[in-house]
């Protein structure tokens, strides 16, 4: 068994990355993970498949939500 250890390869191409930073600095809410009556799990869900699908449309990797 080798001791070295695997480098894990970048599944996140620099255009998804951007995206993400900008869904993010779009819905504080959602970044900051903290619910309240106005911010909903409900909310955080749809806006979470609405980053997947987001992410998904730009070339690289594709993957799903949960």
């Amino acid at each position: 068994m080798s001791t070295e250890k695997k480098i894990k390869s970048v599944s996140l191409t620099g255009d998804q990355k951007q995206t993400i930073i900008d869904f993010m600095e779009s819905h504080p809410h959602l970044a900051k993970g903290k619910f309240s009556a106005s911010f909903t799990n409900e909310k955080a869900t749809n806006l979470w498949q609405e980053l997947t699908a987001s992410l998904n449309s730009i070339p690289g990797p594709i993957k799903e939500w949960k």
